[in-house]
């Protein structure tokens, strides 16, 4: 059933995507941002613009334009998940067995179910967390923080400082975390389920 929800996700996902143009954010960040929430209550793929404002709200009230763009392109022609889950809807898709390979990032509180490439949501968001939003850019992504091995290296600073964790299978299912990853009561409780890995 998971495979299924995912697999009909996505084409969905794919005909939104061939079907409507890139739109831009900066009007939602300046003017107010109007969630679109599908009826699950989360973020699906047609709500990229509203997405990326969402996530550059939790680093700064003023996002340089190169930075809403290049984000929202990743999260609309790029990025592959689900559905963007607000940590407190986030347990009933753990318990319905829908969240699939997910990851978690703690400073927006936003699980990302049924991701595919990991590394590179994880690069995008760790990119974040290295910006200087008040300085003069041309360019923004993985590539403007490391010159070689941007992707792996960001994905790996994701985890190993505490920015957040992300389930694969790959990995057993288990949640690959940092051990020294400052967990909120209710992360203990919406994750408890989950077994935990080291990187």
């Amino acid at each position: 059933m998971l495979a299924l929800h995912q697999r009909s996700g996505r084409v969905a996902c794919a005909r939104l995507k061939s079907s409507l143009r890139l739109k831009s954010c900066g009007a939602a960040l300046t003017s107010g941002v109007r969630l679109m929430f599908d009826d699950t209550g989360c973020f699906g793929c047609s709500d990229a613009p509203e997405l990326t404002a969402i996530i550059l709200r939790a680093f700064t009230d003023t996002a340089p334009s190169v930075v809403q763009q290049a984000l929202q392109r990743y999260l609309w022609n790029s990025a592959i998940f689900g559905f963007a889950v607000p940590l407190d809807r986030a347990r009933r898709f753990i318990i319905s067995d829908r969240a699939g390979d997910f990851v978690y990032h703690q400073r927006t509180q936003l699980m990302f179910t049924g991701v595919s490439a990991h590394p590179i949501l994880l690069s995008h968001l760790a990119a974040l967390h290295r910006t200087d939003f008040a300085a003069p850019m041309s360019d923004w992504g993985p590539r403007t923080i490391y010159d070689w091995n941007a992707t792996s290296k960001l994905a790996d600073e994701f985890v190993e400082q505490g920015l957040g964790f992300y389930r694969s299978n790959v990995g057993g299912g288990a949640i690959t975390v940092a051990s020294d990853f400052r967990w909120t009561a209710q992360e203990k409780r919406v994750f408890a389920s989950y077994s935990r890995r080291s990187p």
